[in-house]
C-alpha cells in the first residue's frame, strides 16, 4: 500500500517514462526535504537544551516530506516523525562507509558534534519517556531493534544502542540466506500517548449536558457520515486562524507532557491546501495565536492505525539507499557489513472517552478507570468548535516542541482500518 500504489501507476508506463516519473518524484522529494530541513525545523521556538533542540529540528524536519508521500493513500493517516528520526539515527550510528556518508549528508550531520548532540539528545528525551513507562499517564516513542548475524555486534555498538536510544535489543544467531556476509538489522518504534483528556472524570456530564451525543461528519462535499461526538469543556487555546481559513484547538491531557494541536479547513475540500499553507508557517506560533477562553470543543469519537508501516521506500526517496542494499553487490571501498531489512512503525490515534493511546507497548499498560463526576451548570455563552470535516492533527511534546506523531482524519470511525 501507500508508496507501493506509486510504483504500480509508475510500471503502467513505458521504461523512460518510468525512469522520468521516478526522478521527478525523487528530485521533488530531495527538495521539499531539503526546505524543510531549512525551515520547519528551524523555525519554531526551541527548547534552551541544544542537544534537545537537535533532535527536534532532526525529527520535525521530517513531517512535510512524510505527508507528502504518504498523505494520498490514507483515509486516516498516522505518521510518527520522531519514531522514524529515532530509527534514522540508530541506523547510522551501526553502519559505515557510502551508508553513513549518505545519511549524514542528507541530514547535515558532518560534524562530530553534532552527532554528538543528536545522540545525547535523544537519550535525554528517550530517558523521559521510559521514566513514565509504568505508569498508566505516558507519552512516547519506544524502539526495538532485532539483530541477526554470525556474529554479535560489537561492544560499543551495542553499548551505544543500549545508551542512547534505550532499544529492546533481539538477537538472532541464524544467518538470512540472501545476505550470508551481513549483520542484518530490524527496527521497529510504537509511538504515541495514553493519557486521560484532561478533567475527564468531567465527560459524563459534560455529554449528558450536550445538545447531540452524534453528529454529520462531512466527508466531502457531497458526504456526510453520523458519528458519536464527544465534549470537551474548559479553558483552551481555540479559534479561528484567517491567514490559515481553519479552525484551530489544543486539547490538553492529563499528562502535562503532551498536548493534541487540531487544525480544520474552513471548507471540506481544502484539507490539501491547508497542509501546504501550514509548512510555509512559524509552526508553533499557531499556538500563539489562538485566543484562550472557556470553550466548548466536540471531536469525533474515533480510532485510527498504522500497524507495522514499512518506511524503506520512503528513505530511498530522501536518498538513503546504500544501506538497504547487499553488502555482496557493493564495493569493498563503500560497502558497510550492517544491511537494514526493515524500518517500521506503529502509531495509533484516538479520541475515545477516557484516553488517546497508541498500541503494543503502550496499550498494554491502558488501564482506565474512571472517578465520579463533578457535577456543573451548563453553559450557553461560551464558544462552541466542532471538528466536523477532514482535519489535521499534532501530538506534540510540550516540554520541547517535538512532534510525536501527526496525520488527518477524513472518514472517522469507531473501528479502526489497518
Amino acid at each position: 500500500m501507500n508508496l507501493a500504489k506509486i510504483t504500480v501507476r509508475i510500471d503502467k508506463h513505458s521504461g523512460k517514462k518510468v525512469f522520468g516519473e521516478k526522478v521527478r518524484l525523487y528530485l521533488k522529494m530531495r527538495r521539499l526535504f531539503i526546505i524543510s530541513l531549512l525551515c520547519f525545523g528551524q523555525i519554531i521556538t526551541l527548547p534552551s537544551d541544544e542537544n534537545i533542540a537537535a533532535v527536534v529540528r532532526f525529527s520535525n524536519s521530517l513531517v512535510p516530506p512524510l505527508f507528502q508521500i504518504f498523505s494520498g493513500n490514507y483515509t486516516n493517516l498516522v505518521l510518527s516523525p520522531f519514531g522514524l528520526a529515532t530509527t534514522i539515527s540508530i541506523t547510522m550510528d551501526c553502519v559505515q562507509g557510502e551508508p553513513y556518508e549518505e545519511i549524514i549528508r542528507l541530514f547535515k550531520l558532518q560534524s562530530k558534534s553534532a552527532r554528538q548532540q543528536l545522540r545525547t539528545g535523544f537519550k535525554t528525551i528517550l530517558e523521559d519517556f521510559r521514566a513514565d513507562a509504568m505508569c498508566d499517564e505516558l507519552a512516547g516513542s519506544y524502539s526495538k531493534a532485532f539483530l541477526t548475524s554470525s556474529r554479535n555486534f560489537s561492544t560499543p555498538i551495542m553499548d551505544l544502542l543500549s545508551k542512547n536510544y534505550l532499544v529492546e535489543m533481539k538477537t538472532n544467531s541464524s544467518i538470512a540466506k540472501n545476505f550470508p556476509a551481513a549483520q542484518i538489522l530490524e527496527l521497529r518504534t510504537d509511538s504515541g500517548i495514553m493519557s486521560h483528556w484532561r478533567d475527564y472524570q468531567k465527560l459524563v456530564v459534560y455529554t449528558y449536558l450536550s445538545h447531540s451525543m452524534a453528529a454529520p461528519f462531512y466527508t466531502s462535499i457531497e458526504k456526510t457520515i453520523n458519528i458519536p461526538m464527544i465534549p470537551l469543556i474548559g479553558f483552551f487555546r481555540a479559534g479561528f486562524l484567517p491567514h490559515l481559513d481553519c479552525q484551530g484547538a489544543e486539547l490538553l491531557f492529563e499528562n502535562k507532557k503532551a498536548s493534541l494541536l487540531l487544525l480544520m479547513p474552513n471548507k471540506v475540500h481544502e484539507l490539501p491546501q491547508l497542509r501546504a499553507n501550514l509548512f510555509k508557517e512559524n509552526f508553533f506560533d499557531i499556538l500563539d495565536a489562538l485566543p484562550q477562553q472557556e470553550t466548548q470543543i466536540m471531536i469525533p469519537q474515533m480510532s485510527a492505525v498504522t500497524n507495522n508501516l514499512e518506511l524503506i521506500p520512503f528513505l530511498k526517496l530522501l536518498g538513503i539507499t546504500s544501506v538497504f542494499k547487499s553488502s555482496n553487490s557493493s564495493s569493498t571501498k563503500t560497502k558497510s557489513n550492517v544491511y537494514v531489512k526493515s524500518v517500521k512503525h506503529s502509531a495509533f490515534f484516538s479520541t475515545g472517552f477516557s484516553a488517546l493511546n497508541t498500541i503494543g507497548t503502550v496499550a498494554a499498560k491502558l488501564n482506565t478507570t474512571p472517578t465520579q463526576p463533578q457535577y456543573r451548570k451548563k453553559r450557553e455563552n461560551i464558544r462552541k468548535f466542532t471538528f466536523d470535516k477532514p482535519f489535521l492533527y499534532f501530538l506534540i511534546h510540550s516540554e520541547s516542541g517535538l512532534i510525536i506523531t501527526t496525520g488527518h482524519i477524513s472518514q472517522p470511525s469507531l473501528f479502526p482500518e489497518q
